[in-house]
Parts: C-alpha cells; structure tokens; sequence
C-alpha cells in the first residue's frame, strides 16, 4: 500500500494573507486575527505532530512526509499515486488547509482514503460528505460570525433592558 503522510505548517489565512500583502491596509487587521485564530485553535508544533504520527500510524518515517510550507501548493506531487493519503492537522479542524484539500480530493484516485490525524489525538476519515461540514465549522470559526451576532444581540437588547430596569425602579 502506498500512503502519502502531509504536513502543512502556515498561517489559518493563507488566502487574506496573500491578499494583504498585497494591500498595506489590510496587514495589520490580517495579523491580529491569524495570533486570535492560533490563540482559540492552539496548533501544535511539527515536532509534536511527527512524534504523534510515529505512535499513530505504522512504519511512518518523518523523512518520507511531504511537507507543505506556507500556503505554496507542490504542484509536482500526483495525488493519484497513493492509497491512503493521512493529513496531520495541527488543530482540531484543520483551519488553514482548505486549498490543500481541495487539490487533495481533486486529484486522487476514487479508491484512495483520506485519513485526519489532528493535533488532539484524534484519527478519522475524511470524505466529501465530512470534509463539507469540516468547511462549514471552519467558516463559522474564521469569519467570527457568531460571536458577531452574539455582540449585535446585545447591543440591539441591553437599551431595552435598562430601559426595563428603570421603569420597575431597579436602576
């Protein structure tokens, strides 16, 4: 059996990365929200991710692993040569690695597994079907979208409760 072990090291925001480098505006903002995302997700390191994989997965040799640095895709790696392709995520969800992924599923056999070993300890299959809800909760931990509308709730309803307060004369 061939099996192609991966390891990405890199920011959660390859993309807005990219983008503020080009745009000076935006590096500041892109900065401060890649050390918040790393601060929730708490990566581990690449040393820690070579010693869990060496307990986890048989005749695993660290020298062997493809090694992604950054967000540059190796275009020369065929996808389609391995029956087993084992991602080792750095965090619970693999924030960062979605454009990896996608060149991943797009280019391996129909045969091929796609295994997850995350920074948690944690082994599971990804297919398609899970790969989209890995998106979905990637999405909702990125962008911040709940804890927006948790800060817009309490913004639209504390007036109302002061408000509240000070007619019944607790304020």
């Amino acid at each position: 059996m061939t099996r192609f072990v991966v390891l990405r090291s890199g920011s959660g925001y390859p993309r807005l990365e990219r983008l503020a480098s080009r745009v000076p505006l935006l590096r500041r903002f892109a900065d401060a929200l890649a050390r918040d995302s790393a601060a929730r997700r708490t990566p581990r390191n690449r040393q820690y991710m070579e010693k869990l994989a060496t307990e986890k997965i048989p005749d695993f040799d660290p020298r062997r692993s493809i090694v992604i640095e950054g967000d540059r895709i190796d275009n020369t790696v065929d996808w389609s040569v391995p029956d087993e392709i084992i991602l080792l995520w750095p965090d619970a969800n693999g924030t960062g690695w979605g454009d990896l992924e996608r060149v991943v599923f797009a280019g391996k056999r129909e045969s091929a597994r796609v295994i997850v070993l995350n920074g948690r300890q944690r082994c599971f299959m990804l297919d398609r079907a899970r790969w989209r809800s890995v998106r979905t909760r990637r999405l909702l931990e990125k962008t911040l979208i709940l804890e927006g509308a948790f800060l817009l709730a309490f913004i639209v309803v504390t007036p109302w409760l002061l408000a509240w307060d000070v007619v019944r004369g607790r304020h």
